[in-house]
């Protein structure tokens, strides 16, 4: 794997993808994940110097995915909490704000330019999902997105959790348009973090599939369950995750 900087609109990106995909591959088909929100906070009360979280769900499903694929830094991850433009509201209160989803957006226009604008699958995990619904309505029309454990309801969210609001971000279920794309959202029936409940609501309202995963919580099975049902040959779908 090779690790490269890209712009976007206001901060940098950092890239992680084969090297091959980072030195102007031209490709058919392209798969990019999103991380989730790592750890914002330590300890609950005290705000992250860095926010990476420990254990990269989305950066693992990437590497264990057959298919073109690379993974997609939020603004201030991987290391740029301290670059341009940063600072700790984008990994707080501002993590899903209309100024990161348009970063994102910028970047990955311009990573899709590079590889000759293959057809895009994007699936976002947690966090991740939340800014890849949001980043839908500015992705080119006919694009996949996928969602996993995706946080598509920060209101609800924050209740459950009983958080203070995310007051700079945007909410994926009152901000969404998911129109232009195909959507398919997979939750963890056991997922006390992220409630299947969000999922519900937000696809009652956008439409789209939803499969709730019996066996699967937050954090515990995804990266199983996505290895074992890829097919490497002819799967560019996103129902790859089959409920159990």
């Amino acid at each position: 794997m090779a690790v490269a900087d890209r712009q976007g609109e206001g901060f940098t990106h950092r890239v992680i993808a084969p090297s091959e995909l980072l030195n102007g591959a031209r490709l058919q088909q392209l798969t990019v994940f999103i991380e989730g929100d790592g750890r914002p906070w330590r300890h609950g009360h005290y705000i992250a110097r860095q926010p990476d979280g420990r254990q990269p769900l989305a950066l693992k499903l990437m590497v264990a995915t057959p298919q073109p694929a690379l993974y997609l830094g939020r603004p201030c991850y991987l290391g740029l909490a301290a670059s341009p433009g940063c600072s700790e509201k984008y990994w707080t209160s501002h993590r899903y704000s209309a100024e990161v989803v348009a970063s994102m957006v910028a970047a990955l226009r311009h990573l899709l330019a590079e590889l000759g604008q293959p057809n895009l699958r994007l699936v976002g995990y947690s966090g991740g999902g939340a800014l890849a619904t949001l980043m839908a309505a500015s992705l080119p029309r006919g694009t996949t997105v996928v969602t996993l454990a995706g946080n598509l309801d920060t209101e609800l969210w924050s209740e459950h959790h009983r958080y203070l609001p995310l007051s700079g971000s945007q909410n994926p279920l009152a901000s969404a348009d998911m129109t232009r794309v195909h959507h398919y959202h997979y939750v963890g029936a056991q997922d006390d973090n992220v409630p299947p409940a969000l999922a519900t609501r937000f696809t009652a309202v956008h439409g789209g599939s939803l499969t709730i995963i019996n066996d699967i919580d937050h954090r515990c099975c995804w990266l199983e369950h996505w290895s074992a049902s890829i097919n490497p040959e002819t799967s560019t779908e996103p129902g790859s995750i089959k409920a159990k």
